[in-house]
């Protein structure tokens, strides 16, 4: 997340950008006071933390992950705690509960102490012989947890300038280096992540054989070099070169995080046809992998990206963490060519890919988010395989740090929320604003120097031809340019900016070759995608248990007619809609197929009704629930 020599925007240094109020810095306020506790005391149940203990020789007994279920959570659950290590990194040190600052200092020696004399670092490995070390590319994990300690270690060292973490990570790096660099073993790991966490090293180090390393390892897939394995070449991103794919294929993480490290090592090495192959990824994912909400991954089977338009709501996977990719891909190439559509997919998965992953309490997860749930469904307090729960904690913790960036020309504001801006040359902004409940943003310039320079304002594809802006209250013509508009001039302190956004509710038709949702509609509200939750059906008190999983929600259409609208009501700070619909008598045909396409239709059951909405990030916050996003019209 810093300058890249063909990066064309640079981010702001930590601490730079500070979100103020709203929803986001609620969210952000809850981990921070809740979600890192609660991480916390569940690392420690789980046996994460005892594992480092055993490691340095300061506690005894056996790996507290040897009889998990799944076989495979054994040898990356060390990789829990340095994503938890990295969201405390990102939280104001001033703000960190008093147990978490404790825990994670602690944390940090115990590693350092668990640590092999030559680098190595892998709980697991390290209680076995040392002969099974790197022994399991597929799915031993060591490379991508070493990835995780390294992206902490950096986020110590960025946010705090904490450099303990930062010794560890380079001693990893070197062996890493040394075993797996140009001159040694040509092979990959089978989760990609240490590459992008390499050239973050490299960055904060200034050496040059860390981005070396993650170079290789991204030329050396798509060979076949892990084999088969249990789910074939193509879950590892090992079927074809990286530069030879159409689309991404795979499991839906690894593809992701192998896409960062992809555009990070473009840009540090200056290569053009890497990049050129990210950006052709991102688009056939954008145009035909993507679900409305910026979830990723539609087949449970390996957590796996579907073919185009293989986007079935009911059995779509969209990983928490998948989201969590697709903003830290978007992200990096956003920073290389500034273009409003990355931004735009930033926002989108943010709030309907990733959110949805946190109850509001802070304290339960999802792990995979559908579209449709046809039994009542609840989040769970934490996972065997916890990957989801700290990932999120260190996306919502840094979030304020994909808002703003600057270059030569001045400052870009890609994600609204109230916060405060310092950037170069003594520009400072304070924004003002209820998005995304409203689109009414208030931008002051709080200082600035004599030098005219460019005030860089998204305007979300979405608004259409609604947005306004005005400087000091005057109206100006509204004309974006790759979904950014550019206010230039001579600044001065006291200059205040004001965008509307003008959200309105709105139906959105899914493109006609995604069979699963042909002939039904979603609604959306700004960036917001919107659902149909049981817990807000007016005739729910009258359904049996079963009825009330399933029949109630299939029982319900649109109308097309009136457009959905707000309600004046909210949840979790987000506004609420209704829509009408009608409601199918319950039971139906004996038959569901007919010659006659207007019984096969069905027959509403009664006269129209109003049906409450919410934002899909926010449903099952009530009791367990069934839900739908896209509703028969």
């Amino acid at each position: 997340m810093t300058t890249t020599p063909r990066g064309n925007l640079r981010p702001l240094p930590p601490g730079s950008v500070r979100l103020t109020g709203g929803f986001l810095a609620a969210r952000q306020r809850t981990v921070r006071d809740t979600s890192l506790l609660a991480g916390l005391d569940r690392l420690r149940v789980a046996g994460n933390i005892h594992n480092f203990e055993v490691a340095a020789g300061r506690a005894s007994g056996g790996h507290g992950h040897a009889d998990a279920l799944d076989g495979d959570v054994k040898n990356f659950v060390d990789s829990d705690l340095y994503k938890w290590l990295e969201a405390v990194a990102w939280t104001d040190s001033g703000a960190v509960p008093q147990a978490v600052a404790q825990a994670a200092d602690e944390a940090i020696e115990l590693i350092a102490a668990a640590q092999a004399d030559d680098g190595y670092l892998n709980t697991w490995y390290q209680m076995g012989p040392p002969s099974e070390r790197f022994s399991n590319l597929q799915f031993g994990h060591e490379m991508y947890c070493l990835g995780h300690l390294i992206q902490a270690a950096t986020a110590f060292h960025h946010a705090r300038s904490d450099a303990r973490l930062l010794a560890v990570a380079v001693r990893a790096a070197d062996l890493l280096v040394q075993r797996f660099g140009l001159n040694g073993q040509p092979v990959v790991c089978g989760h990609p992540e240490i590459e992008m966490a390499l050239v973050g090293l490299a960055r904060a180090t200034d050496r040059r054989d860390y981005v070396d390393l993650a170079a290789a390892l991204i030329d050396r897939r798509g060979h076949g070099t892990l084999g088969p394995g249990r789910f074939g070449a193509a879950y590892y991103q090992d079927r074809l070169p990286v530069r030879d794919l159409v689309r991404l294929e795979g499991h839906a993480v690894r593809a992701l995080y192998l896409s960062s490290g992809i555009v990070d090592v473009a840009t540090a090495t200056g290569d053009d046809t890497l990049l050129a192959a990210s950006r052709r990824h991102w688009d056939a994912l954008v145009a035909g992998q993507t679900y409305i909400t910026g979830g990723v991954g539609s087949r449970q089977l390996g957590e796996s990206l579907g073919e185009p338009y293989e986007l079935p709501p009911d059995l779509a996977y969209c990983e928490t963490c998948a989201g969590i990719a697709l903003i830290m891909w978007s992200w990096r190439l956003l920073l290389v060519e500034r273009d409003g559509r990355y931004a735009d997919m930033i926002e989108r998965a943010l709030y309907n890919a990733v959110l949805p992953g946190m109850g509001l309490e802070g304290a339960t997860f999802f792990y995979d988010n559908k579209l449709q749930v046809r039994a009542p469904f609840q989040r769970q307090p934490w996972f065997e395989i916890a990957c989801c729960p700290p990932n999120l904690m260190r996306l919502l913790t840094s979030i304020d740090q994909y808002t703003a960036t600057q270059d030569d020309h001045g400052i870009q504001i890609h994600q609204y929320g109230a916060c405060h801006v310092a950037a170069d040359h003594g520009r400072t902004l304070a924004i003002a604003t209820a998005y995304p409940a409203e689109g009414h943003i208030e931008i002051l310039v709080n200082s600035t120097d004599s030098v005219p320079w460019t005030l860089s304002l998204r305007i979300p594809a979405w608004t259409g031809q609604d947005a306004t802006v005005a400087i000091n209250g005057r109206p100006l013509p509204l004309t974006s340019e790759d979904g950014y508009a550019q206010l230039s001039r001579q600044w001065a302190p006291g200059d205040t900016v004001t965008l509307d956004l003008a959200p309105q509710p709105r139906l959105t038709w899914p493109d006609q070759r995604i069979d699963a949702v042909r002939g039904t509609a979603a609604i959306e509200y700004g960036p917001l995608v919107y659902c149909l939750e049981s817990t807000d059906l007016p005739h729910q008190a009258t359904l049996t248990a079963d009825q009330a999983g399933c029949d109630a929600l299939n029982g319900i259409r649109l109308c097309l007619g009136p457009a959905p609208r707000r309600d004046g009501q909210d949840i979790g700070g987000l506004p609420t809609l209704v829509v009408d619909a009608v409601r199918d008598q319950v039971g139906g045909p004996a038959w569901p197929y007919s010659a006659d396409r207007y019984a096969a239709n069905g027959t509403p059951g009664t006269s129209p009704e109003s049906v409450r909405l919410i934002p899909y990030a926010l449903w099952a916050n009530r009791g367990p629930s069934t839900m739908r996003v896209f509703l028969p019209t």
